[in-house]
């Protein structure tokens, strides 16, 4: 099971995404799109100067790339400025091809550990990463 890329806890996220649907509150929206396989997401998110006090998304992806979506909005929700940034960073860092060693793995939320398997898969990092790029810039101007 550890193995399949589908494994149980990433289709727990596609089928039942934290943060799904845009929020009527929010300050910031972002869009963004893979090319490669289609993936098309929005994330909106109310920021205040010192936390993301709400995340959300929508769009038609596929199951990695909404899996990935509902762990970053678990993952950033009322956290601050300085802890969002470095999440999102560390989360790109990670979701690209040769990143799944020891090093990148130290530093990684738990939740994260999920996205894993994608590795074996390298074009399908693409899908996992378009939620926490479009994110990135959501939270440029921050």
């Amino acid at each position: 099971m550890a193995e399949s890329l589908y494994q149980e806890l990433l289709l727990k996220h596609h089928k039942m995404p934290v943060g799904y649907g845009l929020r009527d509150e929010f300050t910031h929206f972002e869009e963004g799109e893979n090319g490669v396989c289609g993936d098309e997401i929005r994330v909106s998110a109310k920021l205040n100067s010192e936390i993301i006090e709400s995340v959300g998304f929508s769009g038609d992806s596929c199951a990695i790339c909404r899996a990935s979506a509902s762990i970053m909005c678990g993952l950033v929700q009322g956290k601050s400025r300085n802890d969002v940034k470095q999440t999102i960073s560390t989360a790109l860092k990670f979701l690209f091809p040769g990143n799944d060693d020891s090093p990148f793995l130290k530093g990684l939320d738990e939740e994260m550990l999920i996205l894993s398997n994608v590795h074996q898969y390298p074009i399908r990092l693409q899908c996992a990463r378009l939620p926490w790029s479009t994110l990135n810039k959501l939270t440029e101007d921050w």
